[in-house]
């Protein structure tokens, strides 16, 4: 799999940073899509468990579950 460009990670990233619930969902859905080369994301993933919404902490939940490599 190729790597991503770091700045597009930090973008999706920044994502999960959004004052928008759905914004954030889309963000680590968009991770999981990305997959373990978006590993600069961990922190960020790790950080969203804690979401007051429960799509964000259900997305990022699934990704570090799906690539338990990271």
């Amino acid at each position: 799999m190729q790597q991503s460009n770091p700045e597009v990670v930090q973008t999706v990233v920044d994502g999960l940073k959004s004052t928008d619930p759905g914004l954030r969902s889309f963000a680590a859905a968009t991770l999981a899509e990305m997959g373990p080369q978006a590993g600069d994301a961990l922190t960020a993933l790790a950080d969203s468990l804690d979401d007051r919404d429960g799509y964000v902490r259900l997305h990022a939940a699934e990704v570090l579950i799906r690539y338990e490599q990271w």
